[in-house]
């Protein structure tokens, strides 16, 4: 586990803060270096990147963690939560969310890209409400065979429009409701829980479009690593050509 965490730091911004906290497995850190691609295209810098990897040995969490240190923007903290014991994602976001330090915490998935204002537009969402969760839109495309579409190819109604793995929430919740550790749905169980304890209108709905989802289905992702990497790759080069604003950095 990283011991250079510590506590108190300031936005980039001086608006919301917000901690985005990315649930991973050993086989998917891979795919790490595309995800802080997107993170240093963001508009609005998070205030520090947390990633929870399960089922890694120490050393190699090491490695990875410089590695990953020198292709992410200098100004941002690198958080790797790492252990040994197998766990699923619900876990992972918890271990991370019990850590994070900004007032909101985002996740987001290691294998999917975020758009270039995903973390402002969310930030805006908490800074203007009281709400307590936020989620927004997606696209989405199939591996191997690329076809990109929106969420309505392949969900159905308008509640499964929003992706619940990205639920954006305010620290306290973290302590409030815990992920669980099913191996399938646990986002939909995660989001019962919620509205269980504060009701559906402690949630936005973002109308915009601010994440990729590259769907691969649910066999082990080896053998689709080429056809993913290569969809993020082709998705972040659609996102940050010409079109992205600087982030604002502050001394």
């Amino acid at each position: 586990m990283d011991s250079t965490h510590t506590t108190g730091f300031s936005t980039h911004d001086g608006g919301t803060s917000i901690s985005l906290v990315v649930p991973c497995i050993a086989e998917d850190t891979v795919f790490v270096s595309r995800l802080l691609r997107s993170v240093n295209y963001q508009t609005k810098l998070p205030a520090e990147v947390i990633i929870a990897i399960s089922g890694i040995e120490p050393e190699s969490a090491r490695q990875l963690k410089q590695q990953w240190r020198a292709e992410l923007d200098g100004s941002l903290p690198l958080i790797i939560l790492d252990t040994v014991v197998p766990a699923f994602a619900g876990p992972n976001r918890q271990r991370g969310g019990e850590i994070a330090r900004g007032e909101v915490i985002s996740y987001f998935d290691v294998d999917d890209v975020q758009a270039p204002t995903r973390l402002e537009k969310i930030a805006e969402a908490f800074t203007a409400t009281h709400i307590k969760a936020a989620f927004h839109r997606f696209s989405i495309q199939d591996v191997p065979d690329y076809p990109e579409t929106n969420e309505h190819a392949w969900y159905a109604g308008a509640p499964k429009m929003y992706h619940r793995g990205w639920i954006s929430i305010r620290r306290p919740v973290v302590h409030k409701i815990a992920w669980g550790n099913e191996p399938r749905a646990q986002e939909f169980i995660y989001l019962e829980r919620f509205i269980d304890e504060f009701g559906k209108q402690a949630i936005a709905f973002l109308p915009e479009f601010l994440g990729h989802y590259i769907f691969t289905g649910f066999k082990q992702q080896e053998q689709y690593v080429t056809f993913k990497t290569k969809a993020m790759d082709r998705k972040l080069m659609e996102w940050t050509r010409g079109e992205i604003r600087e982030p604002v950095r502050f001394p």
